[in-house]
């Protein structure tokens, strides 16, 4: 065989070469996007999974708390009328957010504390100040800030907002320049937020 045969035949080998290995290129990218596409489906499948095991605890919480709040004290009472509901809702709102804690959403999480932390300072205002009156509408709006999360929640935006800050803020209004007030200190922020928003100029309608 001369030079130019051995040529064509190589030439013929390396052409038979490519076009398996284009073959093998192309089956081993189609393999891949397929199990890429099946792992990204499992993990959106799981994704979902999880999203409506919260939402589920969500629904259940909101429940739960809408049943608790009708029973404690939100408006002006005795201090010893108000103790023992106000303990007992303190123990039970901590059990009902235990049973629920997997919902996992930082707003939520955030306004439960502000609420906890609330109804047990009030149980110290009820314990320390006996046969006065007490005013508890804090309480009161720091249950509908946290229904308001757990509404923005479920329809999945963003929730209003919260009329009350953290509850570490909420515990330091508490205590204004280190003696204690209370509930009344929390009572005093929300009258000077409703004054400032009233004082605010209105835009006129678009």
């Amino acid at each position: 065989m001369d030079a130019s045969g051995v040529v064509a035949i190589v030439g013929v080998v390396a052409s038979a070469a490519t076009g398996f290995g284009g073959v093998w290129l192309g089956s081993s990218r189609a393999t891949r996007t397929a199990r890429q596409l099946a792992a990204d489906q499992r993990e959106w499948t799981e994704r979902q999974q999880i999203r409506e095991h919260q939402e589920q605890a969500a629904k259940l919480f909101d429940g739960e708390l809408l049943t608790l709040m009708s029973r404690v004290p939100q408006g002006n009472d005795l201090a010893d009328n108000v103790r023992v509901p106000l303990g007992t809702a303190y123990n039970e709102l901590e059990e009902i957010w235990r049973r629920h804690e997997i919902l996992g959403d930082e707003e939520i999480r955030q306004r439960y504390f502000t609420l906890n932390s609330l109804i047990f300072m009030a149980y110290n205002d009820s314990v320390g100040n006996a046969g006065q009156e007490l005013n508890l509408w804090p309480l009161r709006v720091a249950y509908e800030d946290l229904r308001n999360a757990l509404r923005g929640y479920l329809l999945r935006e963003p929730p209003a907002q919260a009329a009350l800050p953290r509850s570490t803020e909420v515990i330091a209004l508490a205590n204004p320049g280190g003696t204690w007030a209370g509930v009344r200190g929390v009572f005093d922020y929300l009258i000077d937020r409703e004054v400032q928003q009233m004082s605010q100029p209105r835009r006129p309608p678009a």
